[in-house]
């Protein structure tokens, strides 16, 4: 019920629900494997509530019991870490942000083989913290990795087939990404290439919301 509220953005609901899981839960068992997912939904709750402390709380609760249960490398586990790492970024802690993410990416490319919507949805984020603290460079080579691990073929064209695009809105998001980037290179250099590039994004997310609405 929680994840039904919290999509809807009625996160206080969302948080009762998750209040009430967990409560259940732990009752059933001290060590019961579904705490360690009401951990990091009521974590989550307490994100969008703006209350980072409980947040982060909730997150290394839920990161102690995942690595007890399921070792360190299990993809629950990086859940808590990329949690961390956008709790960090909330705080200004960049290093720590950084440093949590690659400890979610690290779990992610062992359990997932390129190419996975979550190991590109992780790029993202990652290229996000890099752009976020001034490193452009870092970030588009974030942002190009999530669109390669979005797609089940070479992106070394131009054109993209929609049909190879595991997860569309993240491949579209990614590709804004990189316009954004592409065109602060351009005012700064004044390079036109940079524009075709961006065309070329523009045309394919296009193609990207045809395919969605056909």
């Amino acid at each position: 019920m929680g994840d039904i509220f919290l999509l809807k953005n009625q996160n206080d609901t969302a948080l009762y629900y998750y209040n009430r899981a967990l409560i259940i839960d732990t009752f059933i068992e001290k060590n019961n494997p579904a705490v360690i997912e009401d951990f990091l939904n009521r974590g989550r709750a307490y994100g969008r509530l703006n209350d980072p402390a409980r947040e982060l709380c909730d997150y290394l609760k839920g990161l102690e019991l995942s690595k007890k249960i399921y070792g360190d490398n299990h993809s629950l586990t990086g859940k808590f870490y990329s949690g961390m790492a956008r709790n960090m970024l909330g705080r200004q802690c960049a290093d720590s942000a950084i440093s949590y993410m690659r400890k979610a990416l690290r779990i992610s490319e062992a359990a997932h083989p390129s190419p996975h919507p979550d190991l590109s949805s992780l790029y993202r984020e990652m290229g996000y913290i890099y752009e976020s603290i001034g490193l452009p460079d870092s970030a588009m080579i974030m942002y190009s990795k999530s669109i390669s691990s979005n797609y089940r073929g070479f992106t070394s064209t131009n054109r993209i087939e929609t049909s190879l695009v595991m997860d569309e809105p993240l491949y579209a998001s990614s590709l804004m990404d990189i316009s954004r980037l592409k065109y602060s290179e351009y005012l700064k250099s004044g390079d036109k290439k940079s524009l075709l590039s961006i065309t070329d994004n523009f045309d394919n997310i296009k193609s990207l919301t045809q395919s969605a609405i056909s």
